[in-house]
């Protein structure tokens, strides 16, 4: 098992801290980019894999599980504006109910695939 640092593949400065096993990148990881972006998390066959968290350039914050890459399962997502949601995430995007807060009010929600079903005021 190795350090590695390095630039990623699209060209953005992006500095990796973690362990490679011949070449694979597994186990708890650190990445920074040039842009703002942070990742830190779990990694098992070279994808985001298991409880991360991701700090996008736009001051979003996504706290959660991963699968393959995509926020898959239970997480919180923090929006620039301030609003949240609470709940279910499956390949990628909103699914299922959740809790979702808007400045002082809150609401159950329930997202298919992204697309707000029902929203009731709690």
């Amino acid at each position: 098992m190795t350090w590695d640092i390095g630039i990623n593949n699209v060209g953005n400065v992006c500095v990796n801290i973690g362990l490679c096993d011949y070449g694979e990148v597994t186990g708890f990881w650190e990445q920074k980019w040039s842009n703002g972006s942070l990742f830190k998390g779990l990694y098992s066959g070279n994808m985001k894999n298991g409880p991360g968290i991701y700090k996008f350039p736009n001051g979003d914050l996504y706290v959660g599980e991963y699968k393959d890459n995509k926020k898959h399962g239970f997480g919180f997502i923090k929006w620039a504006d301030g609003k949240s949601f609470v709940g279910s995430f499956e390949d990628e995007k909103m699914n299922g109910f959740g809790i979702q807060k808007e400045g002082k009010k809150k609401f159950l929600v329930n997202y298919s695939e992204d697309e707000l079903m029902s929203k009731t005021k709690i």
